[in-house]
């Protein structure tokens, strides 16, 4: 981090010539709306569901109340770039879980496109649902552009863990990691490596928290930089990423093994 932070110094000496980087970007990128469709959604279990895995048959029961999943955060968890919020990683994972588990999932998205920290303890402060089984949280790259500062960044990730800890004291809490700015090829350099670096500040201190509490689990998407990946935009998910998110997700939380 020590290094991270004399490379942020330095950067900030370029701030007025970066502004005006950053505002021509904003100009010239391509912009695409929230995914459309529901926010909310139904994985149902089938009744005398079986699936079968790793050769063997497993049947379901019907009897299992429907496990509550929430969506949080920005523009990834809205469905930016997506044509469907079926494509979403919520409802993604929502089938994912349902194929895994056995179990009905009964989903919800709460996302904002230009979420930062603050808006998504906002977001989650609001709604009136009650507790939730799962809930993935995807925030960070509007407090990086925003210039979100570290201390705020650290007091929103706690405060926001503490009050889903408050709503959801049993819930699996997995967040997706920053993606590494520094390779979005659709920013122009020097901008693209000045955000490079606050990004892996920010990146850095979200591992920390999540290091420090149990029961809260990250993923780290940074594989998924290539066009193969990337919606028509350069910047959000794509449905091929947003397959892969959500099959990692299964995996990091060993969802597969528990449901053997």
């Amino acid at each position: 981090m020590l290094r991270l932070s004399l490379l942020w110094g330095f950067a900030l000496m370029l701030m007025p010539a970066l502004l005006i980087q950053g505002w021509w970007v904003r100009k010239r990128a391509i912009r695409m709306g929230p995914a459309d469709g529901p926010s909310r959604g139904f994985a149902a279990e089938e009744k005398n569901q079986s699936r079968k895995r790793d050769g063997a048959t497993v049947s379901s029961e019907t009897t299992n109340q429907p496990l509550k999943l929430l969506g949080l955060g920005d523009s990834v968890i809205a469905g930016v770039g997506l044509a469907s919020t079926e494509l979403t990683v919520t409802a993604r994972l929502a089938d994912r879980l349902n194929q895994y588990l056995g179990r009905a999932i009964d989903w919800r998205i709460l996302g904002e496109d230009g979420a930062k920290i603050s808006d998504t303890q906002r977001l989650l402060a609001a709604t009136e649902s009650g507790s939730f089984d799962w809930i993935v949280v995807s925030v960070g790259v509007n407090d990086v552009t925003g210039l979100t500062s570290l201390v705020r960044w650290q007091q929103g990730l706690l405060g926001l863990i503490s009050e889903i800890r408050s709503r959801s004291s049993h819930a699996t809490v997995v967040f997706l990691q920053l993606p590494p700015m520094g390779r979005f090829e659709m920013i122009p350099q020097p901008l693209r490596a000045v955000l490079g670096i606050r990004a892996a500040m920010l990146r850095q201190v979200l591992t920390w928290i999540v290091e420090a509490h149990r029961g809260v689990w990250m993923i780290d998407p940074s594989r998924l930089f290539d066009p193969a990946y990337m919606a028509e935009d350069g910047y959000h998910p794509n449905e091929t990423a947003v397959d892969w998110i959500a099959s990692e997700i299964c995996e990091t939380v060993n969802v597969t093994e528990s449901a053997s």
